[in-house]
C-alpha cells in the first residue's frame, strides 16, 4: 500500500522558541523539571506567554 499523503505538520510553521528569565523565589516547574530562579529556559511562544502573563513567574529576555 503506497501513501502519497505528506505528515500532518507539513507545510505548518514551527513554533517560534524564546527565552525566558524565572524571576519566582520558588523557580518554576517547565516539561516536569524544576528550574531554579534566575534560570533562563528556552519555550514556545504560547508557553512564554502563560509563564509571564498567566502565572507571573518569569520575564522575556530579549537577544543581545
Amino acid at each position: 500500500m503506497r501513501n502519497d499523503k505528506s505528515p500532518a505538520s507539513a507545510g505548518e510553521p514551527r513554533p517560534t522558541d524564546v527565552k525566558v528569565k524565572i524571576t519566582a523565589d520558588g523557580g518554576h516547574r517547565h516539561a516536569g523539571i524544576k528550574h531554579p530562579k534566575d534560570a533562563v529556559i528556552t519555550v514556545t511562544e504560547g508557553d512564554a506567554q502563560l509563564i509571564i502573563d498567566c502565572f507571573k513567574v518569569g520575564e522575556r529576555v530579549e537577544a543581545k
